[in-house]
């Protein structure tokens, strides 16, 4: 295994934050969603927190299990399936909890409580998990989809 060098004093740059947006509902879930894509990430979970700030959240993928034994505080937890359609919701779990996998739950959404039901997000919701550039693009498509079926009452691509 090769290790590259860093220089004395330099930090390594951390990852950048996601936007988790309910594309059902036209809702956002969290404007600054860590993703922990790797062991160390989701063995650390949301410890390093005293509590999630109204637009935090934690995304665990690949999904491990369902564990809230590294928070000190309760949490909303949305599962998702491979296409980030939400197949379960668990409200307000408090802390040091382990729940059984869901079926078909390929990775999660740890948000601040009450976030799902100011998002109003439910089940078979579509979920877009992105960086705040890409928002901005999957934006632009919907706007000129819906301009398309508007004034011509055809879908893109139809």
């Amino acid at each position: 295994m090769q290790v590259e060098p860093i220089a004395l004093g330099e930090r390594r740059k951390p990852k950048r934050a996601l936007c988790a947006f309910n594309c059902t509902r036209e809702s956002f879930l969290g404007m600054s969603v860590t993703p922990a894509d790797t062991l160390l990430r989701r063995l650390r979970g949301l410890l390093s927190c005293e509590r999630l700030k109204s637009g935090d959240g934690l995304w665990m993928t690949p999904l491990p299990r369902i564990r809230t034994v590294s928070t000190l505080f309760p949490i909303d937890l949305i599962c998702l399936d491979g296409m980030n359609r939400v197949t379960g919701l668990v409200e307000n779990i408090q802390p040091f909890r382990v729940l059984p996998v869901r079926p078909g739950c390929v990775s999660f959404l740890e948000l601040p409580l009450r976030a799902i039901h100011y998002s109003h997000t439910q089940l078979n919701d579509e979920l877009l998990i992105c960086a705040a550039e890409d928002m901005e693009t999957w934006h632009r498509a919907q706007a000129q989809r819906r301009c398309l079926l508007m004034r011509y009452g055809v879908q893109e691509g139809a």
